[in-house]
């Protein structure tokens, strides 16, 4: 039963961070300061994190690969920090906001007047964008704490729904379309 459920394509680490990596650590700072908690609640606690990131983290990846819902895909996104194409990421949208809001500044030198791109403006809105972000993401985290629970049990009805997709993939021709 245990092999069946745990069996999953080998993937890095990396694939398993979620943004409940950040509510479970407020939870478990939480709980060091309280100091109330029992040893049955940390054990709890400490199963429910590492086996929810898991079973999270396929479901995440499943709903990226075969759903079109936006707010689903948002919601099961991974966060930016541990994406492979993070400076890809950064750059397309230092770009997007240097084409799209372009900033300029005076500069004086003496009697010289020149008007410069403000790099450091376009720099700012990409910091703020991504904070913006990941602050979000960790309030839908909090506000959907069920949705990581129930993604435990909902873990081999996904799996199984993800090798019959992937299956399905794989018998289409590639000069079908999809």
């Amino acid at each position: 039963m245990f092999k069946k459920y745990f069996n999953t394509p080998k993937v890095p680490i990396t694939f398993y961070y979620t943004p409940y990596i950040y509510v479970f650590l407020t939870k478990f700072i939480y709980m060091t300061f309280d100091g109330s908690y029992s040893l049955m609640s940390w054990i709890y606690n400490i199963i429910l994190f590492l086996l929810g990131s898991y079973t999270f983290a396929w479901m995440s990846d499943y709903v990226l690969q075969f759903k079109s819902n936006v707010f689903l895909r948002y919601f099961f996104m991974r966060s930016v920090i541990f994406r492979r194409d993070f400076g890809t990421l950064a750059r397309m949208s230092y770009d997007y906001n240097r084409q799209t809001m372009p900033t300029s500044k005076l500069h004086v030198q003496g009697n010289k007047w020149t008007w410069r791109e403000a790099h450091e403006t376009y720099i700012k809105r990409v910091f703020f964008g991504f904070i913006i972000n990941i602050i979000a993401k960790y309030i839908l985290a909090w506000m959907f704490l069920f949705v990581f629970t129930i993604s435990i049990f909902l873990h081999p009805i996904v799996m199984k729904k993800y090798y019959k997709r992937i299956k399905e993939l794989e018998d289409i021709e590639p000069w079908e379309e999809v």
